[in-house]
């Protein structure tokens, strides 16, 4: 095997290099980079692991003007501080990256006109492709990138349609029915659902489940026992002190997201009440928080990560044209996480 060159940190490292070090040829060295044609993962990954030992960096600025590609993805989401979409961007980055792919997070804040506004920013960049994640990409926006050959990866997008574009998603639905029918049966007693924000394209669905479990267990879901809330620890606490002010006492709590679940928790031990002894709570996401929260929470492992992988994939063979069939809607199973707090 060919070893690192000793002035390599006096010029540059060409893909003859790192072809010489994995013992491949160039054109599939080339192949690798942009994806043009499939290559033998064991191939593969010898390239991926001689381009990170040689450090190897792509001349964009030449195969831009080459392939007339910008070799530039962004990844769209509504908010930028919510804590899984940066593990959504470090996935897809995972897969885009080491193919000297570049890859550009945008924040939308939730508001529809800067949805456009970004997606006609994306047009005049010339990206080569865009994951939007976290919302519905409204079919007027896919139009402006599609005319612009920009391809298109929805992940995410709380919509029961199948739109003409590839998506990805996780079915939030059989998680939280699995997970309320699972713990509903171990704690014998009323249960409550704190669900997230009303116009959050998430809380349906995840409602939906609840409600299914509640079904499954035969079991009426009492209003007084279901509120919705913010997706933060103050809107969780606020949401469970409520229903405990009004002299309700569920004995099992399922929360839409960690951070209401954690809130919840707060609540419970402000009114000296033992968690799980008292009442169970359990939440969604699997967020870093979960695990460290007193007790640690019982959540839905969403694999936000994982998610960033498929759906940089599904852009990538788009990007490349080793794809170009229809649609495909692609959707990852959701499993529990049981620790202390259930």
């Amino acid at each position: 095997m060919v070893t690192a060159p000793r002035d390599s940190r006096d010029r540059r490292i060409t893909v003859r290099d790192v072809a010489a070090h994995a013992g491949v040829s160039q054109a599939t060295v080339s192949q690798v980079l942009s994806g043009s044609r499939p290559v033998a993962e064991t191939t593969r990954s010898r390239v991926l692991a001689s381009i990170k030992t040689l450090g190897y960096r792509p001349n964009h600025l030449a195969r831009a003007l080459r392939q007339q590609k910008s070799h530039t993805v962004a990844i769209v989401v509504p908010n930028i501080t919510h804590v899984t979409y940066p593990m959504i961007a470090r996935g897809a980055g995972e897969i885009l990256g080491p193919l000297g792919y570049q890859v550009a997070l945008y924040d939308t804040n939730g508001l529809r006109a800067t949805e456009t506004q970004i997606v006609r920013t994306l047009t005049d960049r010339m990206v080569d492709g865009a994951i939007v994640f976290g919302y519905p990409l409204a079919p007027g926006d896919a139009r402006i990138l599609q005319e612009s050959r920009i391809a298109i990866v929805n992940g995410n997008p709380g919509t029961e349609s199948s739109p003409p574009w590839d998506t990805v998603q996780v079915d939030e639905t059989s998680a939280l029915r699995d997970l309320t029918r699972t713990f509903g049966a171990q704690y014998k007693g009323p249960i409550a659902y704190i669900g997230g924000p009303v116009d959050h394209n998430t809380a349906p669905r995840r409602e939906a489940g609840f409600r299914a479990g509640m079904e499954e267990l035969a079991l009426a879901c009492e209003p007084r026992l279901m509120t919705s809330a913010p997706y933060t620890w103050a809107g969780g606490r606020n949401a469970l002190a409520g229903i405990l002010e009004a002299g309700l006492h569920p004995r099992l709590v399922v929360c839409a997201n960690d951070m209401i679940a954690i809130g919840a928790i707060a609540a419970a031990r402000e009114q000296w009440l033992d968690v799980p002894g008292d009442i169970a709570v359990t939440g969604y996401d699997n967020i870093d928080a979960a695990e460290m929260a007193v007790p640690p929470l019982t959540t839905i492992e969403a694999s936000p990560y994982e998610q960033g992988r498929a759906a940089a994939r599904l852009l990538l063979e788009r990007m490349t044209s080793t794809y170009s069939g229809p649609a495909r809607h692609l959707t990852l199973s959701a499993e529990a996480v049981a620790r202390a707090s259930a």
